[in-house]
């Protein structure tokens, strides 16, 4: 039983952390298409069709600001020049 509930937290594991490299693609693309200048993080995780998407962009984007990869401040996000954090 504990063998299963490991490979069950292995698998959600690596889910999260390809739609967290996902996430951190479509956040990359959007900064180059804004000239590098700050993007506001409501317009960005909200998917006014879908709660369940926006509160899943609201979680892995977290991840993100977490190991400092977008910086989050006054409701807009700017990408990090630290790459170095993986």
């Amino acid at each position: 039983m504990d063998v299963m509930k490991l490979d069950k937290f292995s698998q959600s594991e690596e889910v999260t952390t390809r739609e967290v490299e996902n996430v951190l693609l479509i956040l990359k693309k959007t900064s180059e298409d804004h000239g590098h200048c700050p993007i506001c993080y409501f317009e960005f995780v909200t998917n006014p069709m879908s709660f369940a998407q926006t509160i899943e962009n609201v979680f892995y984007t977290s991840f993100l600001i977490r190991v400092r990869r977008f910086h989050y401040s006054n409701c807009y996000l700017q990408f990090s020049l630290v790459e170095n954090l993986s």
